[in-house]
């Protein structure tokens, strides 16, 4: 690609990592309350389809998305160690000759989604000598938010927390429990997905630089390869390609020479290539990485992570009521936060496809479907054991009103009887009484017994359905 009309930026191009701390507020987001605390994220809108810009931007009156940028004087504030200062990792396995990993917390970002899951990003900037290799096995550890742990030093070269002041807060997990906790508030929750602390996982989104001394060739394909393998699944250095092929159609774009996308559920890493000839990569495309890049990957890790909720919220035990209000929740996600394009660009929509492919978001779809069936076969059910109930307590009251329609004709009967035995009585016909008698005790036993056969089949049946 021809550079005569752009200068040479690639002085610029540093080496970064997203990494990304799911979360769940129980309460809704408290917007006035964190405009005062973070700096909101001023986002463009080129690339982007207007139907999602308009979901993406803070002034929108359909805005589904807020995001934020944690400025220095407040995380000077919450004591958090400064862009500046270099952070380490506690372990050194798989760090070459012995040197720690170390690497800085260049930015901290925040993202809220209306259905009250967010992400805390921290930004990572490596070391500019740091090779694809030391990258690759740093956020193999990275990724291990909670038992991976991490600190900073003091002027005088002793270990510090990760915040002023404090001793125990040394992993990247921790940190983001203080963030929220001071900054969103105490009822949330980050990686609801996950049943242990130890077994979290964060996804990672990579941009790698390979700067070449001379022009860009097939000798340097084994590179290439190597780079996407490992930064594509944060596998650490010792792992092997074992002559498996990297470019899956799955997991592989191209989006020119020396652009390459690779693609993963756990990682996504852009590899961009320089040479002597071409420097294009650090120009619109550098700033492009890091703003309309990193947003749609937002975008397809929140219907990731949204589906995790909404699967995690479909409980067997689940009152009706509950199963209800979650089937109305989810049709409100599908509605404002569900994208299968998002824009007019092949690059941007090519990527944004295959990442949604990777998360598996249609077979999460699928699950939640069934669930959703699930849902509606028990409430079906219910809704016809309920009319049942309604139409027992109809057929009762009806039996009622029939016994006592029958005992006051039988009573009316007796009064009669009775004013006709008065008269025989006074021609001393006794055995009238008798008979009379009698047969108002066996009409009232009769009618009685038929009544109480009746429901008493219709009791049955209902205890049987509730067991």
């Amino acid at each position: 690609m021809l550079n005569e009309s752009r200068p040479n930026l690639t002085y610029r191009i540093r080496n970064s990592s997203y990494v990304f701390i799911p979360f769940f507020c129980n309460d809704n987001f408290d917007n006035d309350s964190i405009n005062h605390i973070w700096r909101i994220k001023n986002q463009g809108n080129r690339y982007f389809l207007k139907y999602i810009v308009d979901k993406l931007t803070h002034d929108s009156s359909r805005v589904c998305c807020r995001p934020y940028l944690m400025d220095d004087e407040v995380r000077n504030k919450l004591g958090i160690v400064h862009s500046s200062r270099r952070c380490y990792l506690e372990t050194r396995q798989y760090a070459m000759d012995g040197e720690p990993f170390s690497f800085y917390i260049g930015e901290i970002l925040l993202f809220l989604f209306e259905t009250n899951i967010g992400f805390l990003i921290y930004k990572i900037d490596h070391c500019k000598d740091d090779t694809h290799g030391i990258i690759a096995s740093k956020n193999y550890h990275l990724k291990k938010i909670h038992t991976t742990l991490v600190y900073t030093e003091k002027d005088d070269g002793t270990k510090a927390a990760l915040v002023l002041g404090t001793t125990a807060i040394n992993s990247l997990s921790l940190l983001s429990e203080y963030i929220l906790e001071n900054t969103i508030g105490s009822k949330v929750e980050i990686f609801f997905n996950y049943a242990e602390k130890s077994e979290r996982r964060s996804n990672i989104l990579t941009h790698f630089n390979l700067k070449l001394e001379k022009k860009l060739s097939d000798t340097d394909n084994s590179t290439i390869e190597d780079i996407l393998f490992h930064l594509k699944r944060n596998y650490h250095s010792e792992w092997e390609i074992e002559g498996a092929s990297i470019y899956k159609d799955a997991e592989y774009f191209k989006a020119s020479p020396y652009i390459r996308w690779g693609i993963s559920s756990e990682a996504t890493v852009c590899l961009t290539i320089t040479d002597p000839e071409t420097f294009f990569v650090g120009n619109s495309f550098y700033d492009n990485f890091h703003s309309y890049y990193l947003y749609e990957y937002v975008l397809a890790l929140h219907q990731k992570y949204a589906l995790y909720y909404f699967l995690t919220n479909f409980k067997a035990e689940s009152d009706l009521d509950e199963l209800e209000k979650n089937i109305a929740e989810l049709a409100n996600f599908r509605a404002k936060y569900v994208f299968q394009v998002i824009s007019e660009s092949e690059t941007y929509q090519t990527v944004y496809s295959k990442q949604c492919k990777v998360f598996e978001l249609e077979s999460l779809f699928a699950d939640i479907n069934e669930q959703v069936n699930r849902v509606m076969q028990i409430k079906k059910v219910a809704d016809e054991h309920k009319l049942e109930e309604q139409n027992d307590k109809i057929n009762l009251i009806l039996g009622l009103i029939a016994f006592l329609g029958v005992f006051s004709a039988i009573i009316d009967l007796n009064t009669l009887i009775s004013w006709l035995e008065w008269i025989l009585c006074q021609s001393q016909i006794m055995w009238v009484q008798a008979i009379a008698t009698t047969t108002l005790i066996l009409v009232s036993i009769t009618f009685l017994s038929i009544f109480i056969r009746a429901n008493w089949s219709k009791l049955k049946k209902k205890k049987r359905r509730k067991k």
